[in-house]
């Protein structure tokens, strides 16, 4: 029961708390909440950049270090860690944490569970279908950031999760962008001249985020426009091999690897265009702070990014090919202005539509309608 002056105790569990999309979300629900609730996160797989942040907004962090394959004894680790800190609500994020959190959950005997989709959705098997299938049943929602996250599941869980599906769209804190840049002073900074035509990308480098079709692309971009340089932000598994390639190519003066930055308003203030090159992206919370910052976007034309930017005038859809890539890339630079004016345009509906605000009331309406089942 819930005493008087208790706060019911939420867990978030993640897979892991480095810089990505969900992890970001999380961070945002947790901070903002953590007055109303008692919030803590949990990660599957050790601590990352987010937990000393989360720690500072005085967030409780606890981690674990899963072992490869299933990990059998972290089914215990977790349960016993629910119990030890008396949660009233887990809530997962994404598949790779919702057998463990569920299960862990119900040895518990905690009963309102639920589940947001990022995007990490993987049926190699039937029976991995089945399992899916089976862990959403037990969440009370399964909450999707975009409607293409809910038509795939709804797809494959049939009738099942009738009444449990709810969309709820990321948000972002655009107060973030509300600075002043000295674009001439932060552009010396990154190796740009202030006459450069600054082509920016953010995301993990990773194999679906595709950012080797720019790579490919620059040295065509180059030949017509030589005063293009392209910034690349983030960090992942393919840093080396994206590093060893523009050696290779003699791109070392047009296309600057900044790895993982805390300066991405600032980024993105410098930048004239933004390119997302994914092969698949479930919602893109880089290309909604793009938008939001007010830069043309090219972005191919996958998963949920459709619907994401159905606002913005001037976002141009491909497919992930370099051909399509250099073409848009090109078309922009040649009309900048009609671009430029069109993406401030846009920009008043993306901030209305993916305000930070809205997405954590969402969620606390789901949390504060569970309030009567501990009272």
């Amino acid at each position: 029961m819930l005493g008087k002056d208790r706060k019911i105790k939420i867990m978030h569990i993640v897979f892991s708390l480095e810089r990505g999309g969900a992890e970001k979300v999380v961070f945002e629900l947790a901070r903002r909440m953590n007055s109303l609730f008692k919030v803590s996160v949990c990660s599957l797989s050790g601590e990352g950049i987010f937990s000393a942040k989360l720690k500072k907004e005085g967030v409780s962090v606890f981690s674990f270090q899963k072992k490869e394959g299933i990990d059998y004894s972290l089914f215990f680790k977790l349960a016993h860690l629910l119990r030890k800190e008396k949660i009233d609500i887990v809530h997962t994020h994404d598949n790779s944490t919702l057998l463990y959190g569920t299960l862990s959950a119900k040895f518990s005997g905690i009963k309102s569970l639920f589940h947001t989709e990022h995007g990490g959705i993987y049926f190699e098997t039937k029976k991995k279908k089945m399992i899916s299938r089976w862990l959403w049943q037990q969440n009370k929602k399964v909450i999707c950031v975009s409607e293409n996250i809910k038509k795939r599941i709804k797809k494959e869980a049939g009738r099942s999760l009738n009444g449990k599906l709810e969309v709820i769209f990321n948000g972002v804190d655009f107060e973030r962008f509300n600075i002043e840049v000295d674009r001439k002073k932060k552009r010396e900074e990154l190796g740009l001249k202030m006459d450069d035509f600054v082509i920016c990308n953010i995301g993990r480098l990773s194999p679906e985020k595709n950012q080797e079709i720019l790579i490919n692309c620059a040295k065509f971009i180059l030949k017509r426009f030589p005063e293009s340089k392209f910034l690349i932000v983030g960090g992942g598994s393919l840093f080396e091999k994206y590093r060893e390639k523009i050696r290779k190519e003699n791109l070392d003066k047009y296309v600057f690897l900044l790895g993982e930055r805390e300066d991405i308003p600032q980024i993105l203030k410098i930048s004239d265009c933004f390119v997302s090159c994914s092969n698949f992206e479930s919602f893109g919370l880089a290309l909604v702070e793009a938008a939001g910052a007010g830069l043309p976007v090219v972005a191919t034309s996958v998963g949920g990014v459709k619907e994401i930017l159905k606002d913005v005038d001037s976002c141009i859809f491909i497919s992930p090919q370099v051909q399509e890539l250099i073409k848009a890339i090109l078309k922009i630079k040649e009309n900048y202005s009609f671009f430029k004016k069109k993406a401030s345009s846009s920009q008043i509906k993306i901030k209305e539509r993916f305000d930070i605000s809205k997405m954590v009331e969402r969620y606390k309406k789901i949390y504060l309608d569970e309030r009567r089942f501990f009272e």
